[in-house]
Order: structure tokens, then sequence, then C-alpha cells
């Protein structure tokens, strides 16, 4: 009972997280919510071993305003992302979720499409069985870069790189994801 009151109360604080992101901007955000999918490449052993290099992911983003950029300028913008990520097996040993604060620039469109690219600081909560099958559910600190494309208004293709904190912890997410967005 207790591992399951446990299990609750971080999905209903992530939750809690993810929705006052929400709040402050939701008036006056531009309505840019969208759906991603894609395929998550691990850059290290462990992690590689765990995920046997078939990881894939899904996820939504929702573009916030009111939030400062870091770096000035009219092109940038700020959004939030989660995504699960797992084993794409028969035997998931590995699963991660990314909640991510992205801050991206655009640059200007080249032939009907903008690339932009950014940075973004996110908060990984995992669970690997590298070292134990029961493994706890365990939240590091992570942070990375982004380069994108938008096709149109309404699809994006997206390439990241994220570098999780590995304190005491083995089969750290760390690695590449592709992903390709769908905008509402």
């Amino acid at each position: 009972m207790r591992v399951v009151w446990s299990k609750s109360l971080r999905v209903i604080a992530l939750a809690a997280i993810a929705g006052a992101c929400f709040v402050p901007s939701a008036a006056q955000a531009q309505g840019k919510f969208a759906l991603r999918v894609g395929a998550y490449g691990a850059t290290n052993n462990e992690s590689r071993v765990l995920s046997d290099n078939k990881g894939a992911l899904v996820g939504f983003q929702y573009n916030l305003s009111g939030i400062p950029a870091v770096l000035n300028g009219e092109s940038w913008s700020t959004f939030v992302s989660v995504d699960y990520m797992f084993q794409a097996s028969d035997d998931i040993r590995f699963q991660a979720i990314p909640v991510a604060l992205n801050q991206v620039y655009t640059f200007e469109e080249q032939s009907g499409k903008t690339p932009y690219a950014g940075f973004f600081l996110s908060a990984v909560t995992y669970k690997s069985e590298l070292t134990t099958p029961d493994q706890p559910w365990i939240t590091r600190i992570g942070g990375g870069l982004i380069l994108g494309l938008n096709l149109n208004d309404k699809l994006f293709i997206e390439g990241r790189y994220e570098m999780v904190d590995k304190t005491n912890s083995r089969g750290v997410p760390q690695g590449f994801r592709a992903l390709l967005g769908y905008r509402f």
C-alpha cells in the first residue's frame, strides 16, 4: 500500500508542476498544443544495454507566453514538453518521463520552412532495471540542445540531445531524440 501511495504522490506532483506551467499563461497562450512521436537513441553504454537502441517516445508540448526569454529578441519562444520514453521491445526494462522547459529561436523563413534552435532544462523521472529489477523511479535534472524545422504551421521535425545528472545512479537516459510533431 505504501508503494502505491508513493507512486500516486509522484504522479500527482508531476501533474501539478506541469499544470502550474499552463495556468499563468493559459489566457495569453497562442493555442499551440502539439502531439509528438519519435525515437530515442542512447549515448552511453548502460542505456544502450537497457533500451537495446530501440527506444520510442510519445508526448506533447504546449507553447507558453508571458515567460521572459533568457536571450533578447522577438523570435524567442518558450514551451513546456512532456514525453514518455520506453524500450520498444517485448520486455520493458527502461522507462523515462522528461518534463522540459524549452526556449527556441525561430530563424527567418527559408523556402516555406522555418528552422529553429534552442536549449532546454528538464526534470527526468526514470526507471531502469540495470541494477535491480525493482528499482524505484528516480528524478534527475538534465538539459540539452534543440534543432528543429517547422515544415508548415502544423507539422514540425525536431532533434535534441539531452544530458542528465548521473549522481548515484546507473542507466541514465541521456542521448538523442528525433521527433515528429503536429500542432493543433
